[in-house]
């Protein structure tokens, strides 16, 4: 039931996992491996690092994983509200310090959460949006969140490109 929970849960475990991405037309293969969800900043690929200069103030971290991201803004001193749908995911996240983690679905990010300066939906997680109408929608209620200077931070990748190594 929540496979990407238990691959970080195993993970903090020392146990060795790979999960297996299947794409709605049938192509398969590895998924991200465990330790990119727990990389410091140091490790992290330049451009991340880069865009995440752009995040401030209070921090709403969605689909917050293993915590990385939550975890290096609260190091800067940012306030922190982190969510993910994955119950593993939310324990991995209190495990490593993340002060403020909730089990909590997109669908259901509202404005009992207060406002916020920046949205983060690093590492792909602007996918969970769903369809593009689906987005507008995810994107209305973020713009009500946020303060007037507040900014959404994410990154995305083309589902039709293919970014194998041949």
């Amino acid at each position: 039931d929540d496979a990407f929970g238990r691959l970080l849960l195993d993970h903090v475990a020392s146990e060795a996992g790979q999960l297996i991405l299947e794409l709605d037309d049938g192509r398969a293969g590895p998924a991200l491996p465990a330790t990119v969800f727990f990389a410091e900043y140091r490790e992290w690929a330049r451009e991340e690092q880069r865009v995440f200069e752009s995040v401030q103030g209070r921090v709403l971290d969605i689909g917050c994983g293993a915590g990385r991201h939550s975890l290096e803004a609260q190091r800067r001193g940012l306030d922190v509200v982190a969510v993910d749908i994955s119950p593993g995911a939310v324990e991995v996240c209190r495990q490593r310090g993340v002060r403020d983690v909730r089990l909590l679905p997109l669908a259901a990010v509202d404005a009992t959460l207060g406002s916020f300066d920046t949205a983060l939906m690093m590492c792909g997680n602007f996918g969970l949006v769903g369809t593009a109408a689906e987005a507008v929608l995810v994107l209305r209620v973020l713009h009500d969140l946020l303060s007037p200077s507040g900014r959404i931070v994410l990154d995305s990748v083309d589902p039709y490109q293919n970014n194998d190594a041949a």
